[in-house]
Parts: C-alpha cells; structure tokens; sequence
C-alpha cells in the first residue's frame, strides 16, 4: 500500500520542515563552533537517506503528478523484445538498462526503487566526506533543495545525469573515475554537457574572481544582447537530449505553477545569485585555499551563467536546474567544513531554516 501522491506531497515536505525545524531549535542557542547535537550520528544520516529512497521510491507513480514516472511505467507493459526502444532516443546508456530491466518482467516498482538509490546515493556519500561528523547537515541540505524531490519522481533521467555529476564531484582529484562519471552522465542526458564544460572550466582554471566575473559578464549580455544569445543556442544541440526543446518548448506546454511568465526572471535570478555571492564570501573569507571548495563553487557558478544567457527561454527553467542541483554543496560546505563565521551554530540555523522556506514557499505556491 502506497500513500496517494497529494497526501505523499504533504507529508514529505511537513516532515522536512519538522527536521528543518529540529535542526535550527538544536543550534541557534550554542555559541561558537560547532557542538555536536545527538542526531549528529552515522545512524541518523542513515535514516534520512533511507527516507529519502523509499520517499521517492515507493509511491503511486501511475499518478497523474508524477508525469515522467506514469510514462515510464506505463511503457514497461509495451516492451516485449530487446529490440523494442533500445536504441530509441539518444540516451542510449539510459534506454537499454530500462528496456533490458522491462524485458526480464522487472517490475515498474522495482525499477523506481533502484532509480531512487542511483539518485540519492551519491548525496550521502558527499554528505559523508564533505561534512564528517556533520553529515545528517548536509544531506538535509540535499534532501531540502527545492528541486530535489521533482527531479527524483518527474526528470528521472535528469537526476540519474545529476546523480553522476556528483560522483564526478565525489572523484574530483581521481581522474580515471572522474572522466569516467562524466562520461556516464552525458550519456544518460545530453544537456549535462553544460555542466561537464563548466566542471571542466572549474577543475582546470580555479579562478573564483574570474568565474565571478564572468558571471557578471553573462548577467550584462543577457539584459542587452539576451535574445540574439538564445537564437544562437537554439541552433545548437546541447541544450537538452532533444535539441531545442528546453529553449523552444511552447507556453502551453509548461507547468504554470513552476514557470508563471516568460521574459527576463528575476526572481530565479536573484534565488541563483544568492549561492554565487555566499560562496564568493566564503572564499574571500578563507583566503581561497579551500581548493575543493573553488571547484564546487566555480562548477555552480560557471553552470549557472550559462542559464542567465537565456533567462527569457520559455523552459529556461530546465537549464538552471543544471546548476541548482549543486546549491546544497555551495551552500554547506562553508557552514560545516570553513571557519567563516564567528557563530557557526547560529549561522548554520538561519541559513538552513531560511534555505528550506525557499523550498517550502515554492510547494505551497504550486
């Protein structure tokens, strides 16, 4: 028995807001660096990953809100040969396990499930090696992003691609694997070629003031030049799998309650200059020694000025989303990892509380 998808809605997002809620009560009051709290463990991290697999996992997805997951299901009882749709599309990698896991009458159930643990496994193992002792932290981070849960039920081959991108992140100072994550996420989405380019950018030109000038730069030839950069990406193939789709896709097509009007997006604008500037504070505040955190912060920053570009897009959405997904490591790492504020504790409890209330506004709006 599975929760019906507008109660499973409720209750995910109520129950983030308890822990969100837990977390900010247990450290607004400690002064100074951090104290561990008693949910600071191994297991309690453990519990929250395991929530957030069955969360996403385990549901009804032939409902008609999670869109992707109803097509995916739905397309499993059409699959009776090998040959069916395995080279279909272009994510040929993504393609042929799900048609060879339909083939040998895997269940639909099964395969959500597994998908659930490709998506999610990644942000615990990052939890783990950025945040030590203060792992729960992070992957609560992770867990309250705003685009978590949608790109877990509705773009799963997106959250496999960003599953992979993490990897790379996970493996940055190994090479054979972290090409060979790289690899794997643009095979299963081809738009993850922008942030492979800006990972690329970001691990061999670690310059945080350039890739912040950059930005800036980006944000200036949008407002004068912005239509006559969306032309050119229209011409080219590497916004999404399906060519144009991201930038071309008709209003009509696009969810009001997510993308309310088209034009020049000032509200995403300033939600994704929010990370930029609190990263570059941190960094500055550090002295940029943090050459791990440089690399995070430069791949989110560079991944994001490509979106600013194309604001106007009626879908450019889609492609900020290559970008957001890496919020939560921009924003914990300093909290949990850097000596950037004189009160770590209450830092962390505002800005967890306030980053999860983006989150929790954007659900109640839609």
């Amino acid at each position: 028995m599975v929760l019906d998808a507008r109660v499973q809605y409720i209750f995910l997002y109520n129950f983030l807001l308890l822990l969100t809620l837990g977390v900010f009560l247990s450290y607004i009051g400690r002064t100074g660096r951090y104290v561990p709290c008693s949910y600071e463990s191994k297991r309690y991290t453990v519990f929250l990953l395991l929530f957030m697999i069955v969360i996403i996992g385990w549901r009804d997805w032939i409902d008609p809100l999670f869109v992707d997951s109803a097509g995916y299901g739905l397309r499993f009882s059409r699959i009776h040969s090998l040959s069916d749709d395995v080279w279909g599309g272009k994510s040929k990698l993504f393609n042929g396990l799900y048609v060879y896991w339909a083939y040998f009458n895997l269940s639909p159930e099964l395969f959500f499930m597994f998908s659930a643990m490709v998506y999610c496994l990644p942000m615990y193992y990052l939890s783990r090696k950025i945040g030590k002792n203060y792992s729960f932290i992070v992957l609560l981070f992770f867990a309250t992003n705003f685009i978590w849960y949608s790109f877990g039920v509705n773009g799963i081959r997106n959250g496999w691609a960003f599953a992979m991108i993490l990897w790379t992140i996970y493996y940055w100072n190994k090479n054979i694997l972290f090409f060979l994550f790289l690899f794997l996420a643009y095979c299963i989405h081809g738009s993850s070629i922008l942030t492979i380019g800006a990972i690329l950018v970001s691990k061999f030109f670690p310059k945080p003031k350039f890739i912040l000038l950059f930005w800036f730069l980006s944000f200036i030839f949008s407002l004068l030049v912005g239509r006559y950069v969306e032309d050119i990406f229209l011409k080219y193939d590497f916004i999404s799998s399906e060519g144009q789709g991201y930038l071309a896709e008709e209003l009509t097509t696009i969810d009001p309650s997510v993308f309310s009007y088209t034009g020049f997006r000032w509200d995403f604008l300033i939600y994704s200059s929010i990370p930029v500037f609190w990263g570059y504070y941190a960094i500055v505040k550090n002295k940029a020694t943090d050459l791990y955190y440089n690399f995070i912060y430069g791949t989110y920053v560079l991944a994001n000025a490509i979106w600013v570009l194309v604001i106007r897009s009626n879908y450019s959405n889609r492609i900020a989303s290559l970008s957001w997904f890496l919020i939560p490591l921009v924003f914990a790492y300093p909290l949990v990892r850097m000596n950037t504020f004189k009160n770590h504790n209450r830092a962390l409890a505002i800005v967890i509380l306030l980053y999860y209330l983006f989150a929790y506004f954007m659900w109640i709006r839609s």
